[in-house]
């Protein structure tokens, strides 16, 4: 009988496509919908983005790795690496906003087109 291989995504497409870039997304572009209001600079936006996001996936990895954590044991070193790379989704989809920001902020696009 012949077998047919499973197809193959990149790591890339998973993170994207995980509970974590899809979260991540969700608090990019609301950060980005608060930001522009709020801020009056691009700067301002790029650093409440940064902030959020950051905090956001501490705080991802941190219940993704309580949630690997069995209750008859410690935190191990799997749970947290498992938790990580759970939440690292979060943080690859929201590399391309700041990236568009970060280019507002250095002047190659229009603050008010970055933000």
């Amino acid at each position: 009988m012949i077998s047919t291989p499973k197809p193959t995504t990149s790591r890339f497409v998973d993170l994207v496509s995980s509970a974590g870039g899809i979260y991540g997304l969700i608090v990019v572009s609301g950060v980005i919908v608060v930001s522009r209001n709020l801020t009056g600079s691009s700067w301002e936006a790029l650093l409440a983005i940064v902030g959020t996001l950051l905090v956001f996936f501490a705080a991802l990895a941190y219940a993704a790795t309580l949630a690997d954590t069995s209750h008859s044991e410690l935190l191990s070193l799997h749970a947290l690496r498992s938790g990580l790379s759970e939440s690292l989704g979060m943080l690859v989809i929201g590399s391309g906003p700041v990236v568009v920001l970060l280019l507002g902020v250095i002047g190659v696009l229009a603050p008010s087109d970055a933000v």
